[in-house]
């Protein structure tokens, strides 16, 4: 009677310690690995849109190949608990950026500034052909403001490219 309570506790036991030693394991490659240098050779450009979870971001970075293992980021992600602490953006990946960098800069929010500088004497005509000529805007200006309302200033831009105009945008 006593051995057949015995070996079904002794099973368990096994079976709780082998889940155990696979846990620390699965701790100890994700956290070496995610500090280990990306497949990125030189710098990327990442456009990540509001709105989009992890998942969606972890999938924009790995497209852009800054990242080149997307289980590890989303485990790593996990592990330091910031998968809903992305932040969305342009973002500049140097060359061979550890998934931590990546998503050290994401959670941080260390985004790209571009900026726009209206000059003394432009008419608003010039503001609006300007503007409407700048890489990383997109959408037409409706109206041109009136004249004097546009002051000489200059004013960060809020960068909305479609997919696919990040990298060529950074380039020019």
């Amino acid at each position: 009677m006593r051995r057949a309570v015995l070996w079904p506790l002794t099973g368990l036991a096994v079976l709780v310690g082998l889940a155990v030693v696979l846990a620390i394991a699965g701790w100890l490659y994700v956290h070496g690995q995610f500090d280990t240098p990306g497949p990125a050779r030189d710098e990327r450009t990442v456009v990540l849109p509001p709105g989009a979870g992890c998942l969606r971001h972890r999938r924009s970075v790995e497209e852009a190949g800054v990242i080149d293992d997307p289980v590890l980021f989303v485990a790593g992600l996990w592990l330091e608990d910031n998968q809903h602490s992305l932040k969305a953006g342009e973002y500049v990946f140097e060359a061979l950026v550890t998934p931590r960098g990546v998503m050290e800069k994401l959670v941080a929010g260390d985004t790209v500034t571009h900026r726009f500088t209206v000059t003394e004497g432009m008419t608003s005509a010039e503001v609006v052909a300007a503007l409407s000529a700048a890489p990383v805007l997109m959408g037409e200006i409706a109206a041109v403001p009136a004249e004097g309302s546009l002051l000489p200033e200059t004013y960060p831009l809020c960068a909305r490219r479609q997919p696919g105009r990040a990298d060529r945008a950074h380039e020019e």
